[in-house]
């Protein structure tokens, strides 16, 4: 338990404050994108007390992948950054990308914004995974 819940909670940290800087920075580069999170007919407004909860989501994906590199790490080859991309990659590919696709074809956000959260989405679990990867014992 110990294993999972250092990197888990440094991940989470990690994880938040790159989601965060990558969002800004997206918006600020694309600055469509970063207005319309302010639609109200798409998104739901900053005061409103769910949006909390986007806070938590780097936090369960932490300790997710904290608790998975807990069971695959002996099964992973290469230096610890290859672990990291790697293993990144492929949470990716399974969690974000599919999750990005489904949020395009349901909601009406531009492709450019979608294409900004894939990126951001990988970067974000990368940092994430490499925090773990390097935590871990």
């Amino acid at each position: 338990m110990k294993d999972i819940v250092k990197p888990g909670l440094l991940a989470s940290l990690v994880m938040l404050v790159v989601g965060m800087a990558l969002n800004v920075i997206g918006g600020e580069l694309f600055p469509s994108v970063g207005e319309s999170y302010y639609n109200t007919d798409i998104y739901r407004p900053w005061e409103d007390p769910l949006m909390s909860l986007m806070f938590l989501q780097p936090i369960i994906m932490g300790f997710g992948f904290a608790w998975v590199w807990s069971k695959i790490k002996g099964a992973v080859k290469g230096s610890q950054n290859e672990q990291a991309r790697n293993v990144a990659t492929g949470l990716w590919l399974v969690s974000t990308f599919p999750g990005i696709v489904i949020t395009y074809a349901s909601f009406q956000i531009s492709l450019l914004t979608a294409l900004l959260w894939a990126v951001a989405g990988f970067f974000t679990i990368w940092a994430g995974m490499v925090v773990v990867v390097k935590t871990s014992k």
